[in-house]
């Protein structure tokens, strides 16, 4: 079920608000939430329902051993079991066909018989995401930074909360255990007021500007072969259309959450806006960088070791940023080129090299981030090589330009350099904005007949 369609729209969310909000107590809200959120997952495929479940049983029942245990090697093994069963359940389903095919070929190139099967898994929707949620919860009560839930009910509806199950924003026990136990009696007129804006602004970016202004006009078929004037318009266009689509998500998750009482932490903030690489992947998908510094870059040892520990510290963090993203070598390939860009970035500080013109340093830091999409939108390497060559005018330099694509793209940079991001802006709540909003609801609308789902969901 996607937020954008009309069983949602009209039936599933509308029907869970009312039954939410009629509930007299936080116990009743958490199981409304919890059946709701089931159902929500199990519209997908409700087989994997299972999975959702075991996964967060281990990880509630880890959590608890490893606060009451009284030696610190009781501890270390609870938790050594919860991310061992939490990392096997994601490699199976997401990385066993990658990697023994991958095995499969170097037993070719060995001279060497296939020893790999290939089982053609399908990904559960959202593990990447509830499965890093899950092990935040038991690294975070590991280190005494978190207490466990007081219920199964509280746990299974922390991992399972539907607004941000599928796609994001991985929300810490930290952020939102709190929050179950203060849950209002009655929804707050301006929290609702101000979800409802977040959610109407996330359907208008995924439908009216993603879907319909940037991916109608944007065919990775047509990149191969087409000349660099055709190629250029069209491929920046797509980098902007990912921005949209992912963080329309994350906009109607906030939203959701907000008409739910529940406040979860930003995920984007205006990236295209940022001077340097680094300070982009600060801003694009926070909560996923967020736990990558907290749970690997940090325990590896940081900065604190030396530059030279430092920068094989950044790129083993961004492998496994590239690894998670997909199971392939190009999302492994992209990973690294992120990696590299940001171990330069740190040379260039430590030489005292730096660009002068603010203008100059978003160019840069746009192009190297650009440049990175031929590894994270191509199939494998051969089609990555396919658009580098469009790129640099393999193909010829002049044929049959997109002026609208080249307009569309002019446009998106004055979005992303001048327009504040959504959390920044100054919601009034009179009746211009009103009409605004209800003007670019009922557009959305209109749109929802085409249903696309959104491009993270395969990971």
């Amino acid at each position: 079920m996607l937020f954008q369609s009309f069983p949602f729209l009209f039936l599933f969310f509308p029907i869970v608000m009312i039954l939410y909000w009629g509930q007299p107590t936080r116990k009743r809200k958490l199981v409304v939430l919890l059946i709701a959120s089931y159902f929500f997952y199990g519209y997908w495929d409700y087989r994997f329902c299972g999975l959702l479940l075991l996964s967060s049983a281990v990880d509630y029942v880890a959590a608890k051993q490893i606060f009451t245990a009284r030696t610190e090697r009781t501890r270390k093994s609870w938790l050594t079991f919860s991310v061992a069963v939490n990392l096997s359940v994601l490699g199976f389903f997401k990385y066993w066909d990658f990697f023994a095919d991958s095995l499969n070929r170097l037993c070719s190139m060995c001279g060497f018989s296939p020893v790999a099967p290939i089982l053609h898994i399908l990904l559960p929707v959202g593990i990447s995401f509830y499965t890093f949620q899950s092990m935040s919860y038991t690294i975070d009560v590991f280190r005494r930074k978190a207490v466990p839930a007081s219920s199964p009910l509280e746990f299974l509806t922390y991992v399972s909360l539907f607004p941000q199950l599928v796609a994001g924003p991985i929300v810490r026990w930290t952020e939102v255990g709190e929050q179950f136990d203060r849950l209002p009696r009655r929804p707050d007129p301006r929290m609702l007021a101000l979800g409802l804006n977040f959610f109407i602004v996330g359907l208008f970016k995924k439908l009216c500007i993603a879907d319909w202004l940037l991916l109608a006009r944007v065919d990775p078929n047509s990149w191969i072969g087409a000349s660099a004037i055709q190629f250029w318009p069209s491929f920046i266009g797509w980098t902007f259309w990912l921005y949209f689509d992912f963080s329309s998500y994350s906009d109607m998750a906030v939203g959701l959450g907000l008409m739910l009482g529940i406040r979860f932490p930003i995920n984007f903030n205006s990236p295209f806006a940022a001077y340097s690489l680094a300070e982009a992947w600060g801003r694009w998908h926070i909560t996923l960088g967020r736990w990558m510094r907290d749970y690997l870059y940090i325990p590896l040892g940081g900065s604190r070791k030396g530059l030279g520990r430092m920068i094989v510290n950044i790129l083993v963090v961004y492998f496994f940023v590239g690894l998670w993203h997909g199971a392939n070598w190009n999302m492994v390939g992209w990973g690294l080129f992120m990696g590299i860009g940001i171990v330069v970035q740190v040379l260039s500080r430590q030489a005292g090299i730096s660009i002068p013109s603010a203008t100059g340093k978003r160019l840069l830091f746009f192009f190297y981030w650009t440049f990175g999409g031929f590894f994270f939108r191509a199939a494998d390497m051969q089609m990555t090589h396919e658009f580098l060559r469009s790129a640099t005018g393999g193909n010829g330099f002049l044929n049959n330009p997109s002026w609208f694509m080249i307009g569309v793209v002019l446009a998106c940079f004055v979005q992303a350099w001048r327009m504040p991001n959504l959390w920044h802006w100054k919601w009034r709540y009179g009746r211009l904005e009103a009409l605004v909003l209800t003007a670019m609801f009922l557009l959305s609308v209109s749109r929802c007949l085409v249903e696309r789902p959104f491009f993270y969901f395969q990971f």
